[in-house]
């Protein structure tokens, strides 16, 4: 075959194998899945046909090349040896010729030996570079074959990988029809249960009705019974009261009660349990593990009885209270007691119905259920911290929630406040906490009445206090005598705050200390004014010292001398010592450091 056709078919063929490859992107890249799947061994086979045929065509190439220079070779070699018996026949009849003729034509003939040398010369180089083609040629037929075999292992791989496709596309699509089938059975559910929900939406509506009723009688029952607790004071409600526990040989004769589904506050308690003491022949109850004994106000320790007196919250007090008319009940009528008990009726009634005069005896103070922290504000010369006492009482007043803020002035660094200050502003922004509060002074949270302290020097603010009423003066003191017990509840329950709480509790000891100089100041200033004839009016410092730090209320009811009493009567005695001495009264426009009378 000439070399011109070997070319024109190699041409062919690598236009060929370009214009498939390209073909095969094109399938591989805008065709389907299906024509993916059949086309691919199909394109496969042809490119490996074309890759043999074009390595086929180049090897015939090369033997053709080759054959051709071996050709000229042979032929070089044929002329070079008539050229050597040529000459030797010349050089013979050189031999016989003349020297001159014989000489010329044996250089003629040396010449064209020489040229066949020079072509022959050529001819092997040239035979040299065609066998190195050659081999370069092999060679790359052979790297062509390798290329075929991976081309073939990779088909292979494919191949797997198609059958691997295939078999998942089998999965997928087994998957997708399960998926259909649960889509299709959750789509069934989801009507039923919607159905359901509108089911239990219509009973909810039905529920709701029902349960805005019950609120709404709920809540005139509420008001009836709140009615009925004004008009009748002394009415309770329970079920059942009765001794479980009876210990009358230990130094603390106790006896434990139990009163069930009782009425306290407007709440009903399924049950309530406290207990009644004698100690040194003095009753007391006991509950939520305070014990109080009323005489104990007093008596030598009456700061202690005192303290656990404030202790109640203003629930517990009024199941103190719920308790003791439940004990009256229980002795005015046949008292059942279980026969295992010890329990001796007429003597246990001399000990308790004394009790409970004294606890109806005792003087209304403010009392609350819980105290949170709302805020606490930390500035380079001011801080506070803003109380929320929950659920308080004073008497019959009552509030949801009572807002106060203990303020610290002139904070230095390295030394805390010694001007504290008392901050009431508007109960959630816009109740008055008491009767008489006005706007004394404002700040960023608004409008506030504020009572100033310097306890160092036991002063405070007499010009703001003298414009509260009585009533709420007594409330305000009685407000401070918690205020310790309300940063001790905060403190306990490890609320956070940036400063010791020691800090705080000083303020709070130093205002109550103040409080009670300035009111034994004034106390000793109108005794002196007193004529000396006026027994009636002596205290003992213990009980001048319940009435300042209690602000006790007058109760005419009891019959006792009480700290009620004592109170009541150093007010008559003082109003008859400043009629007498009226002509050395102080000038009215006088300012005055101690408390005013109905303070003290």
């Amino acid at each position: 075959m000439p070399t011109e056709n070997l070319d024109q078919q190699l041409h062919k063929i690598q236009s060929a194998r370009d214009h498939l490859q390209q073909t095969k992107q094109l399938f591989d890249e805008f065709g389907s899945l299906d024509l993916k799947i059949s086309g691919t061994n199909k394109f496969t086979k042809l490119l490996d046909a074309l890759n043999w045929d074009l390595a086929e065509a180049e090897r015939k190439k090369i033997q053709q090349q080759v054959a051709t220079l071996t050709e000229q070779k042979q032929r070089l070699e044929g002329e070079m040896a008539e050229a050597q018996a040529e000459i030797k026949r010349l050089r013979q009849q050189n031999e016989q010729r003349n020297g001159a003729q014989q000489t010329e034509q044996t250089q003629q003939l040396q010449r064209q030996i020489d040229e066949i040398q020079q072509a022959k010369s050529r001819v092997e180089s040239a035979l040299q570079n065609e066998q190195r083609n050659a081999a370069q040629k092999t060679e790359q037929a052979q790297q062509l074959q390798r290329q075929i075999d991976e081309i073939q292992q990779a088909k292979s791989r494919v191949e797997s990988a198609l059958q691997n496709e295939q078999r998942n596309a089998a999965q997928k699509t087994e998957q997708a029809q399960q998926l259909q089938r649960q889509i299709k059975e959750s789509q069934q559910e989801n009507e039923l249960l919607l159905q359901q929900l509108h089911q239990v939406q219509e009973e909810l509506e039905q529920y709701f009705l029902d349960k805005q009723k019950l609120e709404r009688e709920c809540e005139t029952l509420q008001q009836r019974w709140e009615r009925l607790e004004r008009r009748q004071p002394g009415y309770l409600d329970y079920e059942l009261i009765e001794p479980v526990a009876v210990d009358t040989v230990s130094d603390l004769p106790r006896i434990e009660w139990r009163i069930a589904n009782i009425t306290v506050m407007g709440r009903l308690q399924p049950e309530l349990t406290f207990g009644t003491l004698l100690k040194d022949g003095q009753a007391g109850i006991a509950l939520d593990g305070i014990e109080l004994f009323p005489r104990a106000l007093r008596g030598p320790d009456a700061a202690k009885a005192i303290e656990q007196f404030r202790r109640f919250g203003r629930r517990q007090w009024g199941a103190v209270l719920a308790a003791a008319s439940a004990l009256e009940q229980f002795f005015a009528g046949e008292a059942t007691v279980a026969p295992s008990l010890s329990f001796d009726p007429v003597f246990w009634r001399q000990v308790l119905l004394p009790l409970v005069a004294e606890l109806r005896a005792l003087p209304s103070v403010f009392r609350f259920d819980d105290v949170t922290l709302k805020r606490e504000l930390v500035n380079p010369d001011y801080e506070h911290l803003w109380l929320v006492l929950e659920g308080a009482s004073l008497g019959q007043k009552q509030w949801p929630r009572f807002e106060l803020r203990l303020g610290a002035a002139d904070v230095r660094p390295g030394r805390f406040s010694r001007h504290p200050k008392l901050e009431f502003p508007l109960i959630d922004g816009k109740t008055r906490p008491f009767d008489s509060w006005y706007e004394e002074s404002h700040d960023d949270f608004g409008g506030k009445f504020e009572l100033r302290f310097d306890i160092d020097r036991k002063l405070m603010d007499l010009g703001v206090w003298s414009k509260l009423s009585v009533d709420d003066r007594k409330l305000l003191l009685s407000v401070n005598g918690l205020l310790g017990q309300a940063l001790q509840r905060l403190q306990t329950a490890q609320c956070p705050i940036s400063r010791a709480w020691s800090d705080w509790q000083g303020l709070a000891t130093g205002i109550i200390e103040t409080l009670q100089k300035l009111s034994e100041t004034g106390a000793r200033q109108k005794i002196q004014a007193q004529p000396v004839a006026a027994p009636a009016a002596a205290v003992s410092p213990a009980q001048e010292e319940i009435v300042v730090k209690e602000v006790v209320v007058k109760e005419p009811e009891v019959k006792e001398i009480t700290v009620e009493e004592v109170a009541v009567k150093k007010t008559v005695v003082r109003k008859t010592a400043a009629k007498k001495v009226a002509a050395k009264k102080t000038a009215p426009g006088r300012q005055s450091t101690v408390l005013p009378p109905e303070v003290s």
